[in-house]
């Protein structure tokens, strides 16, 4: 799971099926996660398909997003974290210079639904956190 939990705003990733025809193959490796955002009065929930791919790609993204930050380099390029599903799309953008973060988010029920859209900041410490929880992600089979 990966979570965010602040006074008024809250966002979870909870994976909830995974369909294996050839393990890590895109196309034929799926996960379903739910997300849901609440944010203040707002709130939203989707199930959103996506390949392992699109995770392990965001995480290595991120990674390397981390590593320039500790190393004082506040120039990262924008990390997503999306899929070829357009449900979710996450999206981290510049760094400030003390290290705190932009991040938008676009949630929709379907391809010409109602949208959910917001931002909220980001602290890096948060980072290293998210990145192992992908690592659960990654790992989740169904029972």
């Amino acid at each position: 799971m990966l979570t965010i939990d602040f006074d008024d705003f809250k966002f979870d990733i909870v994976p909830t099926s995974r369909s294996i025809e050839e393990d890590g193959v895109p196309y034929r490796d799926w996960l379903t996660l739910n997300v849901k955002i609440t944010d203040g009065n707002f709130s939203g929930s989707v199930q959103w398909l996506t390949m392992p791919a699109e995770i392990k790609k965001f995480q290595q993204d991120l990674s390397q997003a981390y590593e320039s930050l500790i190393a004082g380099n506040f120039d990262i390029d924008p990390v997503q974290l999306s899929g070829i599903e357009p449900q979710f799309l996450l999206a981290i953008g510049m760094a400030n210079a003390w290290g705190h973060l932009f991040v938008q988010y676009t949630m929709k029920d379907s391809p010409d639904g109602p949208e959910l859209k917001g931002s909220f900041g980001l602290d890096q410490s948060f980072l290293p956190e998210w990145i192992r929880d992908l690592d659960e992600l990654l790992e989740f089979r169904s029972l």
